[in-house]
C-alpha cells in the first residue's frame, strides 16, 4: 500500500509540475519580468534551483565568492525576493544589458546608494527562470 501512495504522489506531482508551466510555453521576456518583479510567489516559483549566487568587490572580479544554494528554503530565509526587495528600494532602475533568446541578464541598481546587482534568466521549454545573481559590493 505505501508503495501504491508513493506513486500516486509521484504522479500527481509530475502532472502538476508539467501542467503548472503548460501555459507559457514560448514565454515573452518582457511580460514574465513585469510579473516577476511584481509577483512574489510567482518570483519564487521561477527561480530555478540550485542558484548560483555570486557576491563581488564592484571593479574587481578576483575578489568574488560564489556559491550554489541548493534550495529556496535555505535562500529565502536569508535574502528578500526580488518584488519584496524592490518594494523597499524604491527608485532602483532595471536595464537590460544582454540577451539573445535562451537567455537574458537584468542589471539593477541605485549607483548613488551603492546597490547594484546582475541576474540571469534562462528560458527552459518555453519558460524563463532565474537562474543566478551577482550582487556587487563597493
Amino acid at each position: 500500500m505505501k508503495k501504491l501512495s508513493a506513486l500516486t504522489i509521484l504522479i500527481f506531482s509530475l502532472f502538476l509540475s508539467t501542467d503548472a508551466f503548460a501555459e507559457c510555453k514560448n514565454e515573452d521576456f518582457s511580460i514574465f519580468f513585469e510579473r516577476f518583479k511584481t509577483d512574489i510567489p510567482f518570483s519564487k516559483e521561477r527561480t530555478k534551483w540550485p542558484l548560483l549566487l555570486t557576491e563581488q568587490e564592484f571593479n574587481d572580479s578576483s575578489k568574488s565568492k560564489s556559491k550554489h544554494i541548493k534550495s529556496g528554503a535555505d535562500f529565502w530565509a536569508l535574502k528578500k525576493s526580488i518584488p519584496e526587495f524592490l518594494n523597499e528600494n524604491k527608485g532602483i532602475e532595471t536595464s537590460i544589458s544582454e540577451a539573445n533568446q535562451k537567455q537574458v541578464y537584468v542589471t539593477f541598481g541605485i549607483y548613488d546608494a551603492d546597490i547594484l546587482f546582475d541576474v540571469s534568466f534562462i528560458k527552459k521549454k518555453g519558460c524563463w527562470f532565474l537562474t543566478e545573481i551577482t550582487q556587487y559590493e563597493r
